[in-house]
């Protein structure tokens, strides 16, 4: 599978939310 940037920042929010972390900048639904 190709790493892209798009997806790591997916996979970052993804994993913020989990984590029940606030993030300055929300997530595109």
């Amino acid at each position: 599978m190709t790493t892209k940037p798009t997806d790591t920042r997916i996979a970052g929010a993804v994993v913020a939310v989990t984590r029940g972390t606030t993030l300055p900048v929300r997530p595109r639904d």
